[in-house]
């Protein structure tokens, strides 16, 4: 993790400069500030600022959007692991930077960046830090998240499917995707799903299925992508749907309310069984039930 700490490097040169400055006696503060007015710093740390700004919150939006899309690759309950705050923050950063671009640009055409400037320039900042301050208290972390950028591209890179063919009948790449074993696996996978019922356990994850099929996770997405067309998520949730039908078949939406029904078919959000129902049928769960 060396190499991290070169992100402390723009910030280390700032501290220095500015403590250099406030260290000498009061008579040579001026003196130093004016130097390093003359020598045009100001403008450094404003252009710095800017660049620094935009390159971490490209770095920050890349992540996230990358974590989004892995999220449904490896977790079949999505909803608390969205992490909206930071997308929010995201949201709030870019306002910033937006804000913080225009009063450099004021300030270049004007030549007065003054206090009256200034001004709402901090007043944006402090609310950002106040609202990361008081969401960042009032998160409750339940659950642990192992994402890492290099891991969801190796899940979704083409290389894994030639793994894959190469674990089953050992065929060259350019026929991997028609290889058997993918379709082997496939009905390994299903046979599971059917006979164990994993899919009611509200807390399943790709690698805690990979797990009781004694198979690597990349095999198991792979074989999910290639041979079903849709990721973890939409395979087990499609699971928990057919599971809730069965129940209102039944009718046991005559004991029971259909959150009650949906949290005993393995989901854990009532967001999210909406919203999967509702993808599977093209009906709501209301409407469907209305129907029987």
């Amino acid at each position: 993790y060396k190499k991290y700490w070169l992100h402390f490097v723009p910030a280390a040169i700032y501290f220095t400069v500015h403590l250099i400055a406030w260290a000498r006696p009061l008579a040579q503060k001026q003196q130093a500030i004016d130097w390093l007015w003359q020598h045009k710093w100001h403008q450094v740390e404003g252009y710095g600022n800017v660049l620094l700004f935009s390159i971490y919150l490209f770095l920050t939006i890349r992540h996230y959007t990358a974590y989004i899309k892995w999220l449904p690759t490896e977790y079949s309950n999505t909803e608390k692991l969205q992490l909206r705050w930071i997308r929010n923050f995201i949201v709030l950063l870019g306002i910033y930077c937006a804000v913080y671009l225009g009063f450099g640009l004021y300030s270049e055409l004007y030549g007065w960046y003054g206090y009256k400037v200034q001004f709402w320039q901090y007043l944006v900042l402090a609310i950002i830090i106040y609202y990361i301050s008081a969401t960042g208290y009032a998160y409750v972390q339940k659950h642990k998240v192992a994402f890492d950028m290099d891991t969801g591209r190796q899940q979704n890179r083409p290389e894994a499917a030639n793994t894959i063919a190469e674990e089953t009948t050992s065929n060259s790449p350019a026929t991997a995707a028609a290889n058997p074993g993918f379709e082997a696996l496939k009905e390994l996978l299903l046979g599971h799903l059917q006979k164990n019922k994993p899919y009611l356990d509200p807390e399943l994850t790709l690698s805690q299925l990979a797990l009781e099929m004694e198979k690597p996770p990349y095999v198991i997405t792979q074989v999910i992508k290639t041979t079903l067309g849709k990721n973890f998520n939409d395979l087990i949730n499609g699971y928990r749907v057919a599971a809730v039908i069965e129940k209102l078949k039944a009718g046991e939406q005559k004991t029971q309310t259909l959150t009650g029904i949906a949290y005993d078919c393995g989901f854990n959000s009532k967001a999210t069984f909406n919203r999967a129902f509702k993808k599977a049928t093209g009906n709501s769960p209301g409407e469907f039930a209305q129907k029987r």
